[in-house]
């Protein structure tokens, strides 16, 4: 039986300081005075094999007196060998070193701050590296990735902009080693758009290895594949070699997984030949760990163990912990299919409990519970089989709760939609199949009743899930408010609802509200899009506290928010609008570092029906309604910002087949128009 388990961060992500750190004669714009400049020679002649002695002539350097640029430069090609000989704990003391610096400008702070998140990210500390990323880089990035608009504009410093994709690129990682696969997936895409523009081919292979990993960690395969075929020509065609021993490891994972044996075997040798080239250890070692999931399919249990007791020292001198436990699993399945049961089975253990104390490793964390079902399976231990599965469904349910409660990029919103729908399909199906609940059934024969009733927890389980699957469908992830998906599934259901307990021929039984925040793109611009998200969070909050239970508060978009209310009269709908406008320009938004930034909104309404509907063919869409709202608000906005517009049918009038023009319904009698107290209302040309 076949046993592959997703790669883990360090492999899924496609390993940190291939990807991350620059090639070393990337830093030579940096001046070295005669002092040091033949050591600087030295080390930029060297080769991949000889970075041992390179870090040695570098500290040799750096022990010496030297001046700032000069300890720089030494500082940052020292940090770099360090990382691609994944020395972590080193890497990251001389990166701290380096942004410590007296007297260094943006470039140069950018630069080690990108050093000491990759080196996080090494450490298996995403979120620190993440918060590196937050606190030491966002604020300078601005300045470096201005005149962006690519190839027509270019950057007037290209080394700087260049610095500048690096950080964000580490920043996708770091988002993806959390498994928050939306926004890793729009910060990568983004950084991609970028290197094309510039033709980088280096940056091309980089960004789109990590993107390949991402794909993967989605479920869609193919996508994957296409990625890393994509990244290896970029490679082969910038001439970047360090990178190709890892992007040939994971294309050899990935035709594994896709079933395409013959390319898998190629791919693997070829990943092995070029880390030969490289003196990369690092992949030669994953090449063993391969080849023994491959003897494992075999059944060859010897060589499998044979090869991993081989790479998993590699591992751990290089601090690889997670790779080294996946070793731990591969000798558990080969010795545990031996026949040494529990000497196999308590090294999968350990390498689940070593693994949990870690974070970011959800994914393989997954992977390596659903291993342990199957093997305790194998053994017809059927009561610890069982408690195994379930433990394997509630982390792969939590891992997929966790990942849709945070943000989707906006221009991955069909993937993501397309994504949710697939795992739906998935969940049907997991009802019925047998691969993964085939002990089951084993169950049901040995222990007759009493594993009826363990499948019938399973099913209900199931069900559950499914549900909850379905509800991810209606939340924006970023603010977890419901998305237009949701308000489109319900929104006739709660206007008949509302309509019913607004008898008989209410004026108005619902209200929509649509707000949206002044000025939100210069937070942005000036304190970065992690402080935009944060004030995007807290504006839903406190949308959440000014309406009642029964209400809805709906991500419309960006910084548009929609909110349903139930309301009896446009008098309550206009109270609703003042609170929020009044509340959302006294609060203190906290952007982080001890920032805090204040922003007013604008607000447009209109109430449903709003007139006197003598039958049901003549109550308004409310889409029809959705657009005299965003009429009012567009004329708030026109009239100064930090107001609130609406709108009601005159009296007696009945609601109008087409969606009007606002303002020509005010002009002729149709519209009556409400707003905020002593201010007026200016409608702008054309609306």
């Amino acid at each position: 039986m076949t046993r592959r388990f997703p790669p883990p961060a360090s492999m899924r992500l496609a390993t940190l300081t291939l990807l991350l750190v620059a090639a070393p004669g990337v830093s030579a714009g940096m001046a070295a005075p005669a002092g040091a400049t033949s050591l600087r020679e030295r080390i930029e002649a060297m080769g991949a094999r000889e970075r041992p002695q390179a870090i040695e002539l570098s500290r040799r350097a750096l022990a010496g007196s030297l001046e700032p640029d000069q300890r720089a430069w030494f500082l940052d090609r020292l940090t770099a060998d360090l990382l691609r000989l994944r020395r972590w704990t080193e890497a990251l003391a001389s990166a701290q070193e380096g942004l410590a610096l007296q007297g260094a400008d943006a470039v140069t702070r950018v630069r080690f701050g990108t050093l000491i998140s990759t080196a996080q990210l090494g450490l298996g500390q995403p979120q620190e590296a993440l918060r590196t990323f937050d606190e030491r880089i966002s604020a300078a990035l601005p300045q470096l990735l201005k005149r962006a608009d690519l190839p027509a504009d270019l950057p007037a410093d290209l080394p700087a902009y260049r610095r500048a994709l690096e950080a964000l690129r580490t920043r996708g990682q770091a988002l993806l080693g959390l498994s928050r696969r939306g926004e890793a997936m729009e910060q990568l895409a983004d950084v991609l758009r970028r290197y094309d523009a510039l033709a980088d081919a280096e940056g091309q292979a980089r960004t789109l290895h990590l993107i390949a990993s991402l794909r993967f960690s989605s479920g869609d395969v193919n996508a994957a594949l296409q990625a890393e075929h994509q990244a290896i020509e970029a490679a082969q065609r910038g001439h970047v070699p360090d990178l190709l021993p890892e992007l040939h490891s994971l294309m050899s994972y990935l035709e594994s997984h896709a079933g395409n044996q013959e390319a898998h075997e190629r791919e693997l040798e070829e990943a092995r030949k070029s880390a030969v080239e490289e003196g990369d250890d690092f992949v030669q070692a994953k090449v063993m760990y391969n080849l023994s999931a491959g003897a494992n399919d075999r059944k060859d249990w010897t060589r499998s163990l044979k090869l991993t007791e081989q790479a998993r020292p590699i591992f751990l001198r290089m601090g690889d912990l997670n790779m080294a436990d996946l070793c731990l699993v591969s000798q558990g399945v080969a010795l545990n299919r031996a026949g040494h049961r529990r000497e196999g089975i308590a090294l999968i253990r350990r390498a689940n409990a070593t693994m949990a104390t870690r974070p970011g490793q959800e994914v393989t964390l997954v992977a390596i519970q659903k291993s342990l079902a199957e093997e305790l399976a194998f053994n017809r231990d059927f009561e610890q089989a069982y408690e195994a599965q379930l433990e394997y469904q509630r982390r792969d349910a939590a891992l997929h709760v966790a990942d849709n409660q945070r943000r989707v990029a906006e221009a991955e919103a069909a993937y993501q939609a397309d994504r949710k729908q697939r795992q739906i399909e998935e969940l049907k199906h997991e009802r019925v199949q047998q691969e993964r609940f085939r002990w089951l059934w084993v169950l049901v024969g040995v222990l007759g009743l009493a594993a009826a009733s363990v499948g019938a927890v399973s099913w209900i389980y199931l069900k559950r899930a499914y549900r909850a699957m379905q509800d991810m469908a209606l939340e924006d992830p970023l603010t977890g408010l419901h998305n237009r998906r949701y308000l489109s599934n319900r929104v006739a259901e709660e206007l008949a609802q509302a309509q019913r307990q607004r008898q008989p021929a209410p004026l108005a039984s619902a209200a929509f509200l649509l707000i949206d925040l002044d000025h939100f793109k210069s937070i942005n611009d000036e304190h970065g899009h992690a402080a935009g998200d944060a004030v995007l969070r807290q504006a839903s909050e406190l949308l959440r506290g000014l309406v009642r239970q029964s209400d809805a508060v709906v991500r419309w978009g960006g910084e548009e928010f929609l909110v349903f209310a139930r309301i009896a009269t446009p008098k309550e709908a206009g109270e609703l609008a003042e609170r929020i406008c009044s509340r959302m320009a006294a609060c203190a938004f906290d952007v982080g570092r001890g920032r805090v930034v204040h922003r007013s909104c604008s607000v447009g309404f209109a109430c449903y029906p709003g007139s006197l509907a003598r039958s049901a063919a003549e109550l308004p869409s409310w889409e029809s309604v959705v657009s005299l709202a965003d009429q009012c608000l567009y004329a708030a906005k026109a009239s100064g910002r930090d107001l609130w517009v609406g709108v009601q049918y005159a009296d007696g009038r009945a609601p109008l087949v087409e969606t009007p023009e606002v303002r020509t319904g005010v002009e002729r009698g149709d519209f009556a128009l409400l707003h905020r107290a002593g201010r007026e209302v200016t409608w702008p040309a054309g609306r």
